[in-house]
Parts: C-alpha cells; structure tokens; sequence
C-alpha cells in the first residue's frame, strides 16, 4: 500500500496489520513534468475549500482578501472541484485549462491538496494552509524543498509571506527529485 503523508501511513499502520508492505511516497501529481505555454503571470489566485474539509471562516476568508487587496493585484477564485463530468474526451484539454489558470497566476492561495500541488508543477508561487484532513500539511512535507510554496497557519502574516513569494524571480519545478521516489515505487512493485 502506497500513501503520500504521515498521516495516513500511521492510520494505515495501526488499522491495517495485514498489509506487510506500506509505504509512503510523494502524491502522483509530482510525477508530472508539465510543458505550458509561457504566460505573463498576473493577479492571485484564491483556491479555498467551501466544503466540510474548509477551516479558514467565512469571515476570516474575507478579511484574508481585505489584506490581499492592499497588494493592489486583481484577485480571482477558483476551484479544483467541477461542478459537472467530464468526459474522457476533454479530460486532457479541461486538466490543462486548469493547470494553466495556476501557472498565469502570480500567487496562489490555498487549502486545497491539489491546489498546492498545481502550484507546485507550475511552479507558482503559493501559500498553502491546511484543512481539516490534514492532508495540505503532510504532502508539504514534499515540497518543503521548493522554495515558492510555504506552509502557513492561518494566523501568520499572509501580507508580509504574499510578499516575500511575490519577490521571487523565475522559480523552477525540478521534477526529478521526485521521479527518484517513483523510480524506488516501481522497484517495490517489482520485488
């Protein structure tokens, strides 16, 4: 069994005996080694949960955005969830629609697993929050590495963190540092 947090790995432990092998590994997402279009960056982008999972407030959303504003970018929301299926014809062509709305973003703001991971494989800038599942927290344990997304509890300085990754120039997703961990994956599968 493969997981991608310390979480999970020590739930899986305790509650699955029977299971011999257990390992953790980084989320597949990081496999991806994505070729986007280059694109002018602008504005930030807020990819928060609206679901049971959320735990920054309502109120603490809008006085979030109340800060961001002061940095003068347009803010934009958006989701990794659709609200409709999708077929296995435009799978390809909607996944990089996605992935493109990140990688034209200056900043993201997130508690959303994947969100943080887009951010990651466009290398994006990002502030990743967790949620309730703790999953944000333990898949950064990853990407600690990268140094345009950081990890924040909610009552740290979003404004002066958005500034710091906002001064960053050219950051680079090395995807290879994770190819390594699948490389060990597809050995274990092997044996």
């Amino acid at each position: 069994l493969f997981v991608r947090e310390e979480n999970s790995f020590e739930y899986c432990k305790k509650n699955f005996e029977k299971i011999k092998h257990l390992f953790l590994v980084p989320d597949i997402v990081t496999y991806l080694d994505y070729e986007l279009p280059k694109e002018q960056r602008s504005g930030i982008l807020l990819c928060l949960r609206e679901d049971k999972e959320r735990v920054v407030s309502k109120e603490n959303k809008l006085q979030l955005v109340k800060e961001l504003e002061k940095l003068n970018f347009l803010i934009r929301e958006t989701t990794t969830v659709l609200k409709r299926r999708v077929s296995l014809l435009e799978r390809q062509k909607v996944f990089e629609e996605k992935l493109l709305e990140f990688k034209t973003s200056k900043l993201v703001i997130t508690d959303r697993l994947h969100g943080m991971l887009f951010a990651a494989i466009t290398a994006t800038p990002c502030i990743a929050m967790n949620n309730s599942s703790g999953k944000v927290k333990g898949v950064y344990n990853w990407l600690k590495e990268l140094p345009y997304i950081e990890f924040v509890e909610e009552n740290e300085n979003m404004l002066e963190i958005a500034n710091r990754l906002l001064a960053l120039e050219e950051n680079q997703y090395n995807v290879e540092q994770y190819r390594d961990e699948f490389k060990k994956v597809i050995k274990r599968l092997e044996e």
